[in-house]
């Protein structure tokens, strides 16, 4: 329930920014993209209409019915809802929930998820968790969704070209990098490069990108090599060397990917300049449960260290590294520790501002 129900501050926040809207289902408003996020007032009713999915629903569902489902609202109940587009799912499974039962569907090109809810003052409706759980029905086999184009993958990538220089290089990780092609600059290898070799050059020697054409490349972390072998390649020269702590490899990114920035970890919300609640970011993390010091579950002080929380929210194994997301939240009243994935939160009272980490999409 307490997860459910977050913090009414956040939600006001929410309609300041976007204003509260009723739809439908997701799929009504043109031109919404992954990432985005929808504030919505609505009344939750379990036979509105049809849904596939549970917990991530296809974006045709009936958003008054799947509310219903995901527990967010109950049959009956009107509150305020916040809905966050995801990317399109390989499969989604049927269930039966809070007298709800939703279809299973394969492959459909966007998807919706309920982040939280409030419920209207005086709302009518059974409390949430209390209602029987309907069985599926046998009157036939179930409407299906209009199948949509697959949406574009999403990247999480950074801006700047010198970001490597400032992460933990992990063997096995893959990121992504918007940088200009140049044939100047510091280059050990062919192919496999040092980890310290400049990637607007690496881009152009290994045929990613031309010179002065900017886009986004993947780069895959690898282990350092005993040697590097230079060459000359599309008008760039690189350097032999010898032993090395770790290189990478350089490729073109997807076609047609949507790109959403990333920085490098700060350390904690509180470093992050201007931070204020409401924000989101998508940040290269470490995992690390020795990091230091986090107070909170799923929901933490802003001055606990990403790499500890990310091991404790489960998004990342100690020692993996990868991008999370970090949406900015109003300070909480107080803040329960627990005991999670190896890592051990402490409990907190009053702090003035918070965060949430959700996986980033891939």
């Amino acid at each position: 329930m307490k997860r459910v129900f977050m913090a009414s501050v956040m939600i006001a926040a929410l309609l300041a920014a976007a204003g509260a809207q009723t739809l439908a289902a997701i799929d009504v408003v043109p031109g919404l993209q992954p990432g985005s996020i929808r504030v919505l007032t609505m009344r939750g009713e379990a036979s509105r209409g049809q849904v596939w999915g549970t917990g991530v629903y296809t974006s045709d569902s009936s958003l008054a019915s799947a509310a219903v489902h995901a527990g967010v609202l109950a049959d009956g109940q009107t509150g305020t809802v916040v809905v966050e587009v995801l990317p399109g799912a390989a499969s989604y499974e049927g269930s039966s929930r809070y007298g709800v039962t939703s279809s299973k569907w394969g492959s459909f090109g966007k998807s919706f998820r309920f982040l939280a809810a409030v419920p209207a003052a005086g709302g009518s409706g059974q409390p949430l968790g209390g209602g029987a759980t309907a069985q599926p029905s046998t009157g036939g086999a179930p409407a299906q969704p209009v199948v949509q184009p697959a949406a574009p993958p999403t990247v999480y990538a950074f801006t700047d070209d010198t970001a490597l220089n400032r992460i933990t290089p992990v063997s096995g990780a893959a990121l992504y990098m918007r940088v200009t092609g140049t044939t100047g600059g510091r280059l050990w290898g062919t192919g496999v490069y040092t980890i310290d070799s400049a990637p607007a050059a690496a881009a152009v020697h290994a045929g990613a990108l031309a010179a002065g054409q900017t886009a986004v490349v993947r780069i895959t972390i690898l282990p350092g090599r005993s040697s590097y072998e230079g060459s000359a390649r599309n008008n760039v020269s690189s350097s032999s060397y010898g032993s090395y702590g770790a290189s990478y490899a350089i490729e073109a990114a997807p076609a047609g990917a949507a790109v959403v920035p990333m920085i490098t970890d700060p350390g904690a919300a509180n470093r992050i300049q201007g931070v204020a609640a409401g924000q989101t970011y998508a940040i290269w993390v470490t995992g690390r449960a020795a990091s230091g010091s986090i107070w909170g579950s799923g929901v933490y002080t802003a001055d606990s260290p990403f790499a500890a929380a990310a091991v404790h929210a489960g998004l990342l194994a100690d020692g993996a590294a990868g991008p999370v997301v970090v949406r900015i939240m109003p300070g909480q009243a107080s803040y329960e520790g627990s005991a999670r994935n190896g890592v051990v939160s402490a409990s907190y009272g009053s702090y003035g501002l918070s965060y949430a980490l959700e996986a980033a999409g891939r």
